[in-house]
Formats: structure tokens, sequence, C-alpha cells
């Protein structure tokens, strides 16, 4: 008798892989309490651009986010050093260093310093003391989620003024696309005192560092193209725009998926239907076209009143709000495409999903192979749901298993 599979006591399958991607995983220190009252600590992070930025100083700004207030400097000269401690096994701290300043860098004695130069990078001062270190690492994640958010946002600016043709040299990043986020708690005694380094926690995505695949599935066979083969890839296509920060692309690949699908379904049963009444199949796959042609946009026509003609079946008959939803979607695929209108993250998330739920759905009235929205719990990979953690090669699970 074959094992019943085990289910992780920690996130669902739809948090699991559908919100993964979007967020940050933060190792946080638990920290000692002062010693001294007098002791003020900030929270500060730093992220790594893959790109320089296209301007000859620094760019400083404040940025008033959800999670708090914050000064920002974006730079091509800031240096991150890692500095490891002598214990096995080490510890880390991540410090910025600006290169042109000439004055040398202090570090304690037996600890070893790497540096590393990225093209530029962006470093977020929390504008508020905390009388402890905890204090200021609480809500770590969020603040992360609401820098990476903010940068997003500002490189979109630079992205969408710079030359045609040069717009791919500087572009929104995303939690997707970044790999370690340092978030660093500073120490001074006092209001005039200059801010030290004091701690630091590691962040990063969990999907770019697992340990190895998230999920398990069979190698898939060449063979020739079908609408649902665009179906997927258009979906796919959608969920990966999403992800990396393009929500018009996500919405607009999505409905464009169910939209083609619906199209290709209505064509095959109406042709099957005219062909079986006695008409030869020629004149029978022109005249479905001739019917679809004038309507191959209109959502009341794909998913109510032409597929109920050509197969018995409605989305609008099946599940009322579903249908409705995906009119809602439509108009919203509109506004994207006539107006230029921005969704947010989670209305891009909520739109796709929708149309694998309704790509499921004609899947099934058509007899097509339909994909699951997320694979089973005996196909999910515990092993991959982990990261490496230390130099010593260990492993931290993301799951636990009952």
């Amino acid at each position: 008798m074959a094992k019943k599979a085990k289910s992780p006591t920690g996130p669902t399958r739809e948090q699991l892989f559908s919100q993964t991607p979007l967020r940050f995983t933060a190792l946080v220190p638990v920290c000692d309490p002062p010693a001294n009252p007098g002791l003020r600590y900030r929270w500060t992070c730093n992220i790594a651009l893959p790109f320089a930025i296209p301007n000859r100083s620094d760019c400083s700004r404040t940025a008033e986010l959800a999670t708090g207030r914050f000064s920002v400097k974006v730079s091509n000269y800031f240096d991150r050093l890692h500095l490891r401690s002598p214990a096995t096994p080490p510890m880390t701290q991540v410090m910025v260093a600006d290169r042109r300043c000439k004055a040398p860098i202090r570090i304690r004695e037996g600890w070893s310093c790497e540096v590393e130069c990225p093209k530029a990078m962006a470093l977020f001062n929390e504008d508020r003391e905390y009388p402890t270190a905890n204090d200021a690492f609480r809500d770590t994640e969020a603040k992360i989620a609401n820098c990476v958010e903010y940068l997003s946002g500002y490189l979109a600016n630079w992205q969408r003024d710079a030359p045609h043709l040069c717009a791919w040299l500087v572009f929104p990043l995303s939690t997707f696309d970044l790999g370690y986020v340092y978030a660093v708690v500073e120490q001074r005694g006092g209001p005039t005192a200059h801010w030290a380094l004091y701690t630091t926690a590691t962040a990063f995505n969990v999907t770019t560092k697992a340990v190895g695949p998230l999920f398990w599935m069979d190698e898939p066979t060449a063979g020739a193209s079908t609408p649902m083969d665009v179906t997927n890839e258009m979906l796919a296509e959608a969920l990966l725009s999403i992800h990396r920060g393009v929500p018009r692309l996500g919405v607009l690949n999505s409905y464009a998926a169910v939209e083609q699908l619906a199209n290709a379904l209505y064509l095959k049963l109406k042709t099957a239907q005219l062909t079986a009444s006695g008409m030869a199949a020629a004149d029978a796959e022109a005249e479905a076209e001739r019917i679809r042609r004038p309507s191959r946009t209109d959502a009341s026509f794909l998913f109510n009143s032409g597929l109920k003609d050509a197969s018995g079946r409605s989305l609008l008959d099946d599940d009322k709000t579903k249908y409705d939803a995906l009119h809602t979607i439509q108009k919203l695929r509109h506004q994207i495409a006539h107006t230029g209108h921005r969704p947010s993250t989670q209305e891009a998330l909520d739109a796709h999903h929708l149309c694998c739920e309704c790509v499921e759905w004609l899947a099934g009235v058509g007899g097509l192979p339909a994909k699951p929205l997320y694979p089973k719990w005996q196909d999910v990979n515990l092993e991959g749901l982990s990261f490496p953690i230390g130099e010593r090669g260990g492993t931290l699970s993301l799951v636990k298993v009952r």
C-alpha cells in the first residue's frame, strides 16, 4: 500500500509557489540588551544593482514608505565589505564604504575583509532611532519589501526617461531578481556621535537560493504546437513578468492566453458541430470562422453565447462568479492597453490566477489536457525547500513535515 504523502505544517501550496518569489526571508540575529541605556540604534539596508546608474553624481532623496521614513542614496561608488570573524563557524558582518574616501577602514583584530564592488548600490537609512537593536530589526522583511518596491519604481523612472534604444541599460528590479540584501543595524552613543556598524541580518529570495528544485515533474515531450501549448507559454510569460515587477505585461498576457484559447476552442467545436450536421469539412471550418471573426474579442460570445451554441456549455452557467470576474479582467486589460494604466502586483496576480482557472475550465469543455495550478504535495521537493547557511555547507529548512 502506497504511503500517504506528508504535508508540511507551514505554508499552503498557494503560499509556497505564489508568494515565495515575491518576498525575502531574513535571518535576523537576536541581540543582547544594550549595557548603556544611552546607546541608540537605527536600521539600514543596502541593495546591490546589476548595472551602473547613468548619472555623474550620487542620487539622494527621502522616501515615505509604509514602514517608515528613509533617507535613500543611490551611488556608483559604494563598496560592500564582508567582515568575517576568526570564530568557527565565522560570523559575517557587512558594511558599506565609499571607495572615493581615502581614509583607511579599521576592522577588528583577527577579522578578515572581502571587498565586493557592485556596479551601483542603493542605501536606505531609516530616519527613526531605537533603544535596542532588536527593536530596530523588528519588521525587517516588511521594511526590505518596501525598500525594494520603492527602488523598482525609482529605477522605472530612469528607464522611462532614457533614450529609447538605451532603456535596457537601466530597468526596474524586483525581489525575484535580487540575490542577497543586507539589513544592518548601526549604533551610536549620542545625537552628535557617528553611526557605527553594530550587527547584520542577511535576507534573500528563497527562490534563487534554494538548494534544489521546489518540485518534481516529468520531462516534457517535444510535439506539435497546439493552442493549449501557446496558452501555457503565455501564462508562464505572464507570471514571470509579474514576478519581475512588470504587472502590465502580466495582465495583458494572462487575458490574451485565455482569449486565444477560447477562440481556438470555439472554432474547433463549431467546425465539428457543422461537420456532424452533414456540411463538408472545409465549408464547416469556413462557416465557423465567419461566425467567430466578428466576435473574436467579445467575452460574452467567447465564454457564453458562442461557446454554448457550439458545445452546450457556458462559463456564465457553470460559474457566474468567474464569468463576471473575467469581464472585469478584460476591462482591466483594456485600461492597460488603451490608457497605460499600471495595475498593482496583487491585481496582476489575481488576474493571472483567474485566467489560469478559466483555462482549466475551457480545457474541460474541449477535452484538452489541462495543467493543475500547483504540483501535488507528493511532488513537492522538501529538500529543495531549504537553503545553504554558513561556510560549512549547512542548510536551513523552510518547511517542516509532520
